[in-house]
């Protein structure tokens, strides 16, 4: 991870990940008298994501975060994650609340499997992909002033 304050009110933070999948989707095909097994997807997967937070006053800032699967399968390729939303500070507690298209809590399941896609876009035949499937989410972290 690489981390930045730009300013009292700006940071960004950038990082790189590798997930391992033990098992993966796949299928066996059948050549004269031989089986083989072809895996559908790789059992690493790289991805990126950069995410940032803007403070608006002193107890409130708004947070994005951008997550880039960068490996390619042969099939079933997952989308990005898009996510914003903001964050409200107490003397004791940080409330997030956000919407983005990640389902699950695992970074890394949500990295291989992700469907939703944040942007639309046009295939190369022709066909349109519709997009803007975000889902609500809410964190509570208490915080310990020692």
């Amino acid at each position: 991870m690489v981390a930045r304050k730009f300013s009292d009110k700006l940071s960004v933070q950038a990082a790189l990940s590798i997930s391992h999948q033990n098992s993966v989707p796949g299928y066996y095909a059948q050549k004269d008298t031989t089986t083989y097994a072809f895996s559908e997807e790789k059992f690493d997967l790289f991805a990126v994501s950069v995410c940032a937070r803007y403070k608006l006053t002193r107890g409130t800032s708004f947070i994005i975060d951008y997550d880039q699967p960068l490996t390619r399968f042969a099939t079933n390729n997952p989308n990005p994650n898009f996510a914003f939303g903001f964050e409200f500070n107490t003397s004791g507690h940080a409330f997030q609340l956000f919407a983005g298209n990640y389902i699950g809590l695992n970074p890394q399941q949500n990295s291989l499997y992700n469907t939703n896609n944040p942007f639309g876009f046009t295939q190369s035949g022709g066909t349109k992909v519709p997009g803007g499937q975000f889902c609500i989410g809410f964190n509570i972290t208490r915080l310990w002033n020692f």
